[in-house]
């Protein structure tokens, strides 16, 4: 929990320094009126400890004059000024600026007794019912020029000391995953109220819609609740419980305690991976814990009595070594077992309370290829093509390691330079068109030998689908589909399959006739298509956001992006196999809304020829095979992907890149977008191929399941709009921050963004950003906005007054940043103001304010 930097203002508010001038006040007015009435100042026996009812008592004295022992309650004036804050603005003046009227409020106690102890001193007693709710900076006493016999008013400032409580919890740490929690809170200096009850609890952060309930005090500063939750905490962001002023004795803001919620867990870092037939070296980074300083190799356990964990290194306090020893004939039936094994670090090991499981599986070498840049040569066209490896890394690659089809077929390669899991390979082809009308498709493969695994088995790649377009490489425009169109076209497909059970009672001609609302799925299926253009642009911005160098170093996020550039080199794949018939698919379906519009016979019979040629083509993609496994088995596997991690990591490396949740919306939208499109056209071809034909192999049960499954994971992971009155989730932070005006230096500052955290987010501003454009572009409302204070801006306040003239200034200074010149500035005078004590024309005292110097201060929150 953080420690809020406005405990000092309980001392420092409080403590009035008598100097003899008050600097830059221009004092003309309050010239004039003390000119017109002479004062003098009483002594006060100290400050006002602050209580919720507002009764005090306070001793004063006087020199050199004699108080009428007449002296009464309607004799005594008890009186401060309130500063409206809403309606001032900046101000900044070398003269003092005086409020007008409507810009303070005039507060009056009621005076209950005045008691003369002596010829020159007295104990006043007065109540003020708004004290609570106004916090002055101090009470002014006034007595009337009638209560002695120099005719003056006597005058007296007495500071109030505003305490400052906290309270913690005996629990500091939950996870995320649990229902019902049960914290003890307790009190610093104070005492909860007798009847504290659900309704003088608030809970934020982490802990925002969840339900407190069994509420007990169970001593005069302790309190047990408990917190509740159907649908798990959120997890990343701190629980707050906060407990309102009025359910704690003499406490002047409300106080709130802190509690982390987590979600431990353990990642397998695939980077780090040995194996071979009978040894292992597997290690592990921990999420959200610890592992204890005492562990060791017997507090580790697999579920496979085959595998021994015979050795476990502590690397740090959140990483660590396994070793295992085990006996197969080959490294992938070493890597077959592994896979099978669920590894448990036991609770004694970590500094959590209960264990962790995790599983291990590593993955075979995969490579992607794309190419940059494609220039005319001649009759040749010089193409660039960039390769990467996952899960591996190039071993010895040769102009005889490639294997090249299609439009690649006649590639002579020109130069290949290749460093662990990227090469750039240049080869020529024959020109077979402009450059500007560049398209390009084939396969690519490498032989056996020019990848190698994590495990040191050396290996070949089976040809993928490769696919160049000029146009689409040079078009800047990114182009999202639309996402409701496309969820309109999956939920009607898994509505087709589902309700025709089997292949052989679907046809297509039904599918394009089949009703999204009022209209035909054929037609919203070629507007789709129209755009499928556009899914190129997408793909090679998802390529770039994953080659970030703003994503940050650590097992968790390389993984992250492991899980992503396993996804794309599919999805790219599937992309470039089906990317040539896409007209070809648009065109099908437009032929079929015009055969069920048309009742010409001859049309319908040129309809029909045109549609069983493009059936024809686009059937043969179907037949094709995609590293080395089938059109269906593929189209399965980029659907499981997608669905069972892929699109998680992505979201978490969109977090990880920005600082704010809102700048990656756009982001996962289009991530979402173009799995979507390609999933769709792809589930279409295979329709197509498949429907109508006794289903021998699966293929139509298999396109069923997967669209289905798809719909099911779309429609629980749309991305969030954000209402900004709900704060902005700050990902950088895992934290939401809503922007507030602080009224005054008592608030409480829990959960205020500290300075070394506003300094974490201007190291992931963007080029040329800075944090005041950020957060205008994510929602919040900056334009008035110069001085953010933090938790650790380290707030200062004195008071002073000016002997005869009866001005008392107020100076705060603090730690601040400049949101607009994007600078901490340090003791930063925000606020210098000070109290005229004039007498109105009916004789009554009043604390006029003049401000030199004031400025609105926000925070985040």
């Amino acid at each position: 929990m953080k420690k809020s930097i406005f405990n000092i203002i309980a001392v420092t508010i409080c403590t009035a320094v008598f100097i003899s001038c008050v600097g830059g006040c221009s004092v003309s007015e309050k010239d004039k009126n003390n000119k017109e009435h002479s004062f003098s100042e009483m002594k006060t026996d100290g400050e006002l400890a602050y209580n919720s009812k507002g009764e005090f008592s306070v001793n004063l004295s006087v020199d050199n004059i004699t108080l009428s022992d007449k002296t009464g309650i309607n004799d005594v004036n008890v009186f401060y000024s309130v500063i409206n804050s809403d309606k001032l603005t900046d101000i900044d003046a070398s003269d003092a600026v005086k409020l007008n009227n409507s810009e303070y409020k005039a507060v009056y106690a009621k005076v209950s007794a005045v008691t003369l102890n002596s010829e020159h001193s007295a104990t006043v007693s007065f109540n003020d019912s708004s004290f609570s709710r106004n916090k002055p900076d101090c009470f002014f006493i006034v007595f009337d020029k009638n209560t002695n016999e120099t005719g003056r008013y006597l005058v007296s400032m007495i500071p109030v000391r505003y305490p400052a409580y906290s309270a913690v919890s005996d629990t500091t740490q939950i996870r995320s995953e649990s229902s019902a929690n049960r914290f003890k809170l307790t009190l610093d200096k104070s005492s909860f109220a007798n009847g504290i009850n659900a309704d003088d609890i608030v809970l934020s952060g982490g802990f925002e819609g969840c339900k407190v309930s069994e509420i007990e005090r169970t001593g005069d500063n302790t309190l047990s609740l408990v917190i509740s939750t159907d649908n798990g905490y959120k997890s990343g962001e701190n629980g707050c419980i906060t407990i309102k002023r009025s359910a704690i004795a003499d406490a002047a803001v409300d106080v709130s305690a802190t509690v982390s919620i987590v979600s431990p867990s353990v990642v397998f870092s695939s980077t780090d991976f040995e194996a071979s037939t009978n040894y292992a070296r597997i290690t592990v980074s921990l999420v959200d814990c610890s592992f204890s300083d005492s562990v060791s190799v017997s507090m580790l356990g697999c579920d496979n009595g085959n595998v021994e964990i015979t050795r476990f290194d502590r690397v740090s306090a959140s990483e660590g070594v396994l070793y295992l020893s085990f006996d197969t004939d080959t490294p992938a039936k070493a890597i077959e077992l592994i896979s099978g094994c669920t590894f448990t670090i036991k609770d004694t090991a970590l500094s959590i309370n209960y264990p962790l499981h995790f599983n291990v599986d590593p993955k075979n070498p995969d490579v992607s290829a794309t190419i940059t840049e494609v220039k005319e040569n001649g009759s040749d066209f010089s193409v660039t093509a960039q390769l990467g490896v996952v899960d591996g890394s190039f071993n010895v690659i040769s102009k005889n390691s490639f294997i090249f089809s299609g439009d690649y077929s006649k590639a002579v390669i020109t130069s290949i330079t290749a460093q662990d899991n990227s090469a750039t390979v240049c080869f020529d082809i024959p020109r077979t068109s402009s450059i500007g009308n560049a398209e390009l498709y084939g396969t690519v493969g490498l032989k056996s030998g020019a990848v190698v695994s994590r495990w040191g088995t050396q290996t070949g790649i089976s040809s993928f689908p490769l696919y160049y377009s000029y146009s689409e490489s040079n078009n800047s425009k990114i182009v999202i589909p639309d996402a409701q169109k496309l969820n309109k076209l999956c939920d009607a497909l898994s509505e087709y399959t589902g309700f025709t059970g089997v292949s052989g009672n679907a046809s297509l001609e039904d599918l394009a006739g089949y009703k999204i609302g009022d209209t035909n799925f054929g037609k919203i299926f070629f507007e789709q298509c129209e755009k499928y253009n556009g899914v190129y642009g997408l793909i090679n911005k998802t390529d770039k956001l994953v080659r970030s160098d703003r994503i940050s170093a650590g097992t968790q996020n390389i993984e992250y992006v492991f899980a992503v550039e396993r996804y794309m080199n599919d999805i790219k794949a599937l992309h470039s196999l089906i990317k040539p018939v896409s007209d070809s698919l648009a065109r099908l379906f437009a032929v079929y809304e015009s055969m069920n519009a048309t009742k010409d016979n001859q049309e319908l019979e040129a309809l029909s020829s045109e549609a069983d040629e493009l059936i024809g083509k686009i059937t043969s993609v179907y037949s094709t095979k995609i590293k080395g496994i089938s059109y269906s088995e593929m189209l399965d596997r980029v659907t499981k992907e997608y669905c069972g991690g892929a699109l998680t990591a992505f979201d978490n490396i969109c977090d990880d890149i920005y600082n704010w949740y809102p700048q990656s919306v756009n982001d996962k939208k289009m991530f979402r977008a173009m799995s979507q499109s390609v999933i769709v056209n792809a589930a279409a071809i295979q329709f197509i191929s498949v429907a109508g034909s006794e289903d021998k192999s699966g293929e139509y049960a298999s396109l069923s399941d997967d669209i289905s499954k798809l719909c099911r994971y779309t429609d629980s992971n749309q991305v969030e709009e954000i209402n900004n009155g709900d704060g902005v989730l700050c990902t950088t932070l895992d934290r939401t921050f809503r922007l507030q005006k602080v009224n005054s230096a008592l608030h409480n500052a829990v959960n205020e963004i500290s300075l070394s955290e506003i300094s974490q987010l201007e190291n992931m501003l963007e080029k040329d950003s800075t944090l005041e454009s950020e957060l205008a572009k994510v929602g919040f409302d900056v334009s008035p906005v110069r001085y953010i204070v933090c938790s650790d801006s380290d707030i200062t306040s004195r008071s002073q007054a000016e002997q005869g003239r009866r001005a008392y200034s107020f100076v705060r200074r603090a730690t601040l940043y400049d949101l607009t010149s994007s600078q901490t500035v340090s003791e930063k005078e925000y606020c210098n103001y000070y109290y005229s004590i004039e007498i109105g024309e009916d004789g009554t005292p009043v604390a006029v304010p003049y401000v030199n110097v004031y400025y609105r201060l926000y925070t985040l929150k």
